[in-house]
């Protein structure tokens, strides 16, 4: 019992959060609101959930019903009228309606002002006014409603201003008469015109309708409520509705209902639809005339935007391009674009651009990390507005900041290096190279990285170390490389000194002091006895040629190889290093493309980065930066020269495109292909299903040198392919393709029963979605009563378009309306065909002989032996097949060929122009025991020709013919050759030959057409009467 209450309470609790609150249509007091006039005003909820509590106030205090003021509530149509039956000064105010429900509460208010005859407050001159003064009275309007006429009168003529006399206007309400000059002493009488109620009374008057209009919000699935009233008359009057001219029945999602003693009568559309536009008139009528007024229903669709993304692979430097196209709603709409909810304004790298009415542009020209984020475009109109959003994300290639070993390194020191990422995005791969060679870690090295950055240890650098180190580091965008070089300073070592053998007193002495081994720049000194050397005897300096000295130590330069990167496109930077791995400087570096020597000039520049290393850099690479580039390096001692290869790849590269997901019949599509990569001028082309476009209702835009358009104004069902744009320029091309699948509601292709059906027989139908998307719910009736599975009815569904339905054994009762109805989220179609069984054996179980010879008789005897003893079984015998429905291209279609007599098993096989088919991806064969269908996806000028059933079994065969021409509506016409007609002949025979052999069934063949005027039937001569 606890756990029903707690049941009951959430059940409260769900349906009370689920109840929608309370929306009232605006109303205000229109027409003639003059003294003794009837009014009436409606509040009328177009949404929300009853139950509804209405309640009225006048001025905040609550109005019920009584003397002149009469409300009548009906919840049933969500309406509550007030009814003011005789205008009068007591009837200005602000009246407000006030409606609630569990959910909450709206309300909504209208200021009734009357307008009042006017009255003019006394007046009179100075009692004391002489010969020549002047004199002026005031005509005050007391009481009464704007815009006033006045006029003067004296002694009863219309006062006209001349010289003497002057009337002036002030403030809508008060005129001034002044007299410049009194000429005369007299007695003048002024009077006011006022205008005057007169009462004309007649037998009867003729209806007098307020004016009405549709207002408030009309949105889709709102509720609206059109009240006519009548202002003025006499009951009892007769309310007719019309919609363009027709009729309103007082029934369906359009209906209207009177309240005659309220005279008023109400059009009420419980959900406004796209049917619901149009011109709404309502005609009251009594005995002395009538009266009408129209208001016309121009409902306005909020936009609905179809979704859109940003290609996936975004590097930095590519060109992005999203478009956002409004799928439903009507115009004009307002485009706004924003980028983590701050608007998008065009800048330099930013374009905006309306394309059309319904479609808007965002253009970024060269994607980087800033342009990162949140991407919404949001369209409005009067009659709301929807927005959706996509996210950027670049993906940035890693960029490495330079490094270098120190500048004073020794045999035995230890040498560290950081190669460091500065920009893009992990994970990253880092790779470390010597002299092009790659480095692992062995006893003297040692690799060490995190997420972004790597160390290169050297624990005792030595003469062996010395060499190129080159740091890669790669993500999924591309790759990054820096180097330095490695050198080692070695200490001196000196050759053996040693002076001549047999030196005399006064001989010259010469000996000279030569470094093997070490790195320069070098201090010599020389020692007498560990005394430092300075002077000779004669005073002079000591001298050495220490060029001389370095000369034979001096190694020609050899070069590290050096690449350009693989990925170069145009207008990105190129740079490789020259770099020395061993040689003594001072070098000369000299740089060629092709033979031919560089010079720094626009766009390409040498740099040297120390003593042993040469930078070439293009600042923007293009197609004729290719070629061959060397670098030449020499000294003292001899030269070395490296070349590498420079290509510019500049082919287009495209962004992903796509439909919008929810297109459905009628609606507008919109994609743009733009080009993210590319050197123009670019050549655009658009295909469907491979075949270049060119097709009503499609229409394709150049947006600009990279992007082009592609606007299908109303897709249907023949839409539905897929859709390719390809873009080439001089160095190559690039295509992507996007599929267009419109949902539609299915349309069944008309089906029939054979004409002749006797008792006994087989029936079969096919149930075919021609148009329309799956899945699809079908459902089979007879005479309007749903038919279930049974052990002579069998429902079978062949694939997720088609289903069959089968009549084992037909007879008197299986006779009626049989009905195929097909459903999806769309909507649903139906199609009907008549089963009619032609009962041959009523009222005679005798079979009648035909009229032949004795010789004939013989031989159908043996035939019949013949046919029992060795054929054993019945030949088969199938309904004739035919192309039936909407043939058009893209189109579906299906054809089954259903054997109605014959003994299985049974060998189907279809032929087209007498070959046989086999299944395809656009051709399906499906077979059963008594049936096979063809099934052709979508129709094309290849489906056309000759299409054959075959079916044969152990004691025949039996084929039917169809013609598909879907450009045609005349069928081709098979020719009969003598062989065929021969065959046929023997055929017939032995069929007649079974039918004597049997005393119940009889096989019957359907006529069968073939060219010309040849009609060839297999006349049933078991039925045939003697005569």
């Amino acid at each position: 019992m606890n756990s029903a209450v707690l049941l009951f309470l959430l059940a409260g609790v769900f349906f009370t959060k689920a109840a929608k609150k309370p929306e009232i249509r605006p109303f205000h007091f229109t027409g003639d609101l003059s003294l003794g006039k009837r009014v009436t005003v409606a509040c009328s909820v177009i949404d929300g959930d009853p139950p509804l509590e209405f309640s009225w106030m006048k001025d905040d205090h609550q109005v019920l019903s009584s003397g002149n003021i009469h409300i009548k509530t009906y919840e049933e149509d969500f309406l509550s009228n007030l009814i003011i039956s005789k205008l009068d000064p007591e009837s200005n105010g602000n009246y407000t309606c006030r409606v609630s429900n569990r959910a909450g509460k709206d309300e909504h208010s209208a200021v009734l002002l009357m307008k009042d005859a006017p009255k003019v407050s006394p007046f009179s001159f100075p009692s004391e006014l002489d010969t020549g003064m002047r004199a002026s009275v005031h005509c005050f309007v007391m009481h009464g409603n704007p815009p006033f006429e006045f006029q003067w009168f004296k002694d009863g003529q219309h006062i006209i201003e001349d010289r003497a006399m002057s009337v002036r206007k002030w403030m809508n309400m008060i005129q001034i008469l002044s007299y410049r000059k009194l000429m005369l002493v007299a007695m003048e009488t002024i009077h006011v015109k006022c205008p005057t109620q007169m009462a004309l009374i007649k037998s009867l008057k003729k209806p007098e309708i307020r004016p009405f209009h549709f207002s408030g919000e009309l949105v889709s699935g709102k509720r609206v409520i059109l009240a006519c009233y009548v202002m003025d008359g006499d009951p009892p009057f007769e309310f007719h509705w019309y919609k363009d001219g027709l009729k309103v029945a007082t029934d369906g999602n359009v209906h209207t209902k009177t309240y005659a003693e309220d005279l008023i009568s109400n059009l009420i559309i419980s959900q406004l639809n796209s049917n619901s536009n149009g011109n709404y008139t309502c005609k009251v009528t009594n005995a002395a005339g009538n009266d009408e007024h129209s208001a016309v229903l121009l409902m306005k669709d909020s936009p609905e935007i179809g979704p859109f993304l940003f290609p996936k692979q975004l590097n930095a430097g590519m060109r992005a391009s999203v478009i956002c196209t409004v799928t439903i709603g009507n115009p004009p709409f307002e485009f706004t674009w924003f980028k983590d909810e701050a608007k998008v304004i065009e800048t330099r790298g930013i374009s905006l651009r309306k394309i059309d009415e319904f479609t808007s542009n965002l253009v970024i020209s060269k994607v980087e990390a800033e342009s990162n984020g949140n991407y919404t475009c949001k369209v409005s109109n009067s009659a709301g507005f929807d927005q959706k959003s996509a996210v950027l994300l670049v993906k940035d290639a890693p960029k490495i900041s330079p490094f270098h070993f120190s500048g004073e390194l020794d045999v035995g020191m230890r040498a560290i290096v950081v190669c460091g990422v500065l920009a893009g995005d992990p994970p990253f791969e880092f790779f470390w190279f010597k002299d092009g060679q790659k480095l692992l870690d062995t006893r003297g090295i040692s690799i060490k990285f995190d997420e972004f950055a790597s160390n290169l240890v050297i624990s005792k650098v030595d003469a062996e170390s010395i060499g190129n180190y080159s740091c890669k580091v790669s993500n999924s965008i591309g790759f990054d490389q820096k180097s330095a070089f490695l050198i080692v300073k070695d200490v001196p070592r000196i050759g053996p000194i040693h002076f001549a053998g047999d030196l005399g007193i006064g001989m010259r002495a010469s000996v000279q002091c030569a470094v093997m081994t070490g790195d320069p720049p070098f201090e010599f000194t020389w020692f007498k006895n560990g005394q430092k050397l300075t002077l000779t005897r004669n005073g002079n300096h000591t001298r050495w040629n220490e060029k001389s000295d370095e000369l034979n130590m001096k190694d020609a330069p050899q070069i590290s190889p050096f690449l350009f990167p693989r990925e170069l496109n145009s207008g990105m930077r190129a740079s490789v290093q020259c770099a020395v791995m061993t040689g003594d400087p001072p070098f000369e570096f000299t740089w060629f493309k092709d033979g031919q020597k560089l010079t720094n000039i626009h766009g390409v520049s040498i740099g040297k980065f120390d003593d042993f290393t040469s930078n070439l850099v293009i600042s923007k690479v293009d197609a004729g930066s290719n070629g061959n580039y060397t670098c030449k390096v020499s000294n003292n001692a001899g030269l070395d020269e490296k070349s590498a290869m420079l290509s510019v790849k500049d082919a287009p590269i495209i962004g992903p495109f796509h439909f919008s997901g929810e297109l459905d019949v009628g609606m507008r599509a919109t994609v743009v292909c733009a080009i993210m990569r590319g050197e123009p001028p670019f050549q655009f082309a658009w295909f469907k299903d491979g075949h270049q476009l060119n097709m009503h209702g499609v229409s394709i835009l150049k947006i600009d040198d990279f992007s082009s358009s592609l606007v299908i104004s109303k897709v249907e069902a023949g839409s539905n392919g897929n859709y390719t744009c390809k873009v080439s320029n001089s160095a190559g091309f690039d295509q992507k393709s996007a599929l267009l699948s419109v949902k539609d509601v299915p349309k069944i292709g008309p089906f029939h029963f054979a004409g002749d059906l006797d008792v006994g027989m087989r029936a079969s139908v096919q149930c075919t979605a021609v148009i329309g998307n799956p899945p699809f719910e079908f459902a089979w009736f007879k005479d309007g009563k749903k038919l279930m599975d049974t052990s002579s009815i069998s429902i079978r569904y062949i694939d997720d378009i088609m289903s069959t339905l089968i009549i084992s054994k037909v007879d008197a009762n299986s006779n009626g309306n049989y009905s195929c109805k097909i459903s999806n989220l769309e909507g649903a179609d139906e199609k009907s065909a008549m089963l009619s069984v032609k009962d041959v054996l009523k009222g005679s179980n005798k079979l009648p002989v035909p009229s032949f010879t004795m010789f004939s008789n013989y031989i159908f005897m043996l035939l019949t032996i013949f046919a029992k003893e060795i054929l054993g079984s019945k030949a088969p015998k199938t309904n004739p097949i035919r192309f039936s429905g909407e043939l058009s291209m893209g189109l579906r279609t299906a054809i089954v060929c259903v054997v109605v007599d014959g003994d299985p098993p049974f060998d189907f096989r279809w032929l087209k122009n007498g070959i046989q088919m086999k299944e395809t991806g656009e051709l399906s064969i499906k077979v059963d025991e008594f049936s096979s269908m063809l099934t052709i996806k979508s129709l094309d000028a290849e489906s056309n020709g000759n299409y054959t059933c075959r079916v044969s079994n152990s004691a025949g065969r039996d084929e039917k013919s169809d013609v598909l021409n879907i450009k045609v509506t005349n069928t081709s016409l098979i020719l009969l050759n003598m062989e065929t007609w021969l065959l046929l002949r023997i055929l017939m025979i032995f069929i007649y030959a079974i039918c004597f052999s049997t005393s119940s069934r009889v096989p019957q063949t359907k006529p069968f057409h073939f060219s010309g005027e040849l009609k060839v039937g297999f006349t049933d001569w078991c039925y045939m009467h003697s005569s």
